[in-house]
């Protein structure tokens, strides 16, 4: 996504604004130092980009431009419909989530 683009889509789109800087900084973190990443968040991000393998051989969702894999560490789940993956879940959620769907 161009510069231009960004833009506009925030324009339309503010709350994503959020969902970009919480992407960045915990794969900025992820990079870094994984341990500062709860487990049940760096779970969820490993299953989102095989959920959502072509977004990530992309570079960027197909479907709302966002940098991935970046992307899949924000809260909001996948554009898509149907999506590709909810919305990031508490641990417990995710434990029950991934006990039955995983």
């Amino acid at each position: 996504m161009t510069f231009r683009q960004t833009i506009r889509h925030l324009w339309h789109k503010p709350g994503d604004a959020w969902y970009y800087w919480q992407g960045e900084i915990r794969y900025w973190l992820y990079q870094r130092c994984p341990a500062l990443i709860r487990p049940h968040i760096r779970t969820q991000y490993e299953w989102r980009k095989k959920r959502a393998e072509p977004c990530y051989q992309n570079g960027e969702c197909l479907v709302c431009h966002c940098r991935t894999p970046e992307l899949f560490f924000a809260d909001k789940s996948c554009a898509k419909s149907p999506p590709c993956y909810p919305v990031m879940m508490n641990r417990n959620e995710w434990r029950n989530y991934s006990d039955t769907q995983v």
